[in-house]
């Protein structure tokens, strides 16, 4: 052997690369190619997919197609001057027809408001019907809509019930919800007073044999007792949440004395009522119930603080322990105040003095 022949064992080694390389490029090519069928079986054509979307219907493109063109026609006639086609006899000029193509049924018809339901979904009696009409009036009622939400009311109260039973049910939900309302909203005291004097002078007019003024004392009565009983505050809640509690009590209560004074003021309610209210609020003796006696004394001062009421020697009594209350020490700073500026509004014959008084300040 010569020295540059290469040795054998290098010569097998060679051949056995190159043959390998070169079978494993066909088999990557095989791979390829079995790959790409798998993939071309699987994939869906066109017109396969095309058929699996849904196709909306050719009556309806027609019918919406046709009438986009009569609306844009009828749009141009109008534009140009042109006169509406006539219509057909018995239908209105404004009516709207139905497209081509289109039955009649496809047509939106009016739609009914539904019947007056319960809770339960029973259909509500007629008193049940009086009642609701009621209470919305009481919400939405005003200076500039007392008249007319009045009339509502009192109409609802006399041609809405059949008998007295359902008449005297309807009277009491307006005492009730009159009260309500009177005891959170302070500034229209008045206007619920004058709606209970008007509805008593009418129902006496109208020959009603329901004692509205006997339905009135009996809620002035059950109220007063309610709200004389201090609140239970949770003492477990924050000072903010107690203070809350106490707040909605006391205007609850203040507002219900500012009520029963117009009432007596109007003559809706008897005047043993005033010193029935000003004994219990005086026996109790907290700040509460004397802020309370300072708010029921100032309704209704302007009106019996008088000489010649047959009442006023008991009055005067009344105002006498008032000032009793003012020289007791024991007594808060706060009440002792509103108590001496409800004796200085007396001795200017119940004139509002806190307009002087902010203009010297």
């Amino acid at each position: 052997m010569s020295e540059l022949e290469p040795p054998p064992s290098l010569v097998k080694c060679l051949g056995a690369t190159v043959a390998g390389s070169i079978f494993a490029l066909l088999g990557m090519m095989m791979e390829n190619f079995r790959n790409r069928k798998n993939r071309s079986k699987e994939s869906i054509s066109r017109e396969e997919l095309g058929n699996l979307i849904p196709k909306r219907p050719r009556s309806l493109t027609e019918s919406s197609s046709k009438s986009q063109a009569s609306s844009s026609s009828g749009t141009l006639r109008q534009r140009h001057g042109m006169g509406k086609t006539p219509s057909a006899p018995g239908q209105r000029s404004g009516a709207s027809s139905p497209a081509d193509g289109e039955s009649p049924s496809r047509t939106p018809l009016a739609r009914l408001a539904p019947p007056s339901l319960a809770q339960g979904g029973r259909e509500l009696s007629e008193v049940e019907k009086a009642e609701r009409q009621v209470k919305s009036c009481l919400n939405k009622i005003t200076r500039e809509t007392f008249n007319k939400l009045y009339d509502q009311i009192r109409e609802c109260c006399i041609s809405s019930c059949s008998n007295d039973a359902d008449r005297a049910e309807l009277v009491e939900v307006v005492a009730r919800e009159t009260f309500a309302k009177a005891v959170k909203q302070h500034g229209f005291v008045e206007l619920y007073a004058d709606l209970c004097a008007r509805l008593h002078a009418d129902f006496e007019k109208g020959g009603i044999t329901v004692n509205f003024k006997r339905v009135l004392l009996d809620q002035c009565q059950q109220s007063f007792k309610r709200y004389l009983e201090p609140p239970k505050i949770d003492q477990l809640l924050d000072y903010e949440e107690q203070y809350e509690q106490l707040v909605k009590y006391k205007t609850q209560m203040l507002g219900n004395v500012k009520l029963i004074g117009h009432l007596l003021r109007r003559a809706m309610l008897s005047p043993k009522i005033i010193f029935h209210c000003t004994d219990e609020l005086l026996s109790i003796n907290t700040d509460e119930s004397l802020e309370t006696l300072c708010v029921f004394l100032d309704t209704i001062g302007t009106t019996f603080d008088s000489s010649d009421w047959q009442g006023r020697p008991r009055l005067e009594e009344v105002f006498t322990r008032v000032e009793l209350l003012v020289e007791d020490n024991r007594q808060s700073s706060r009440i002792r105040c509103l108590l001496k500026d409800l004796l200085d509004k007396r001795r200017s014959s119940w004139r509002d003095l806190s307009g002087r008084q902010k203009r010297v300040m």
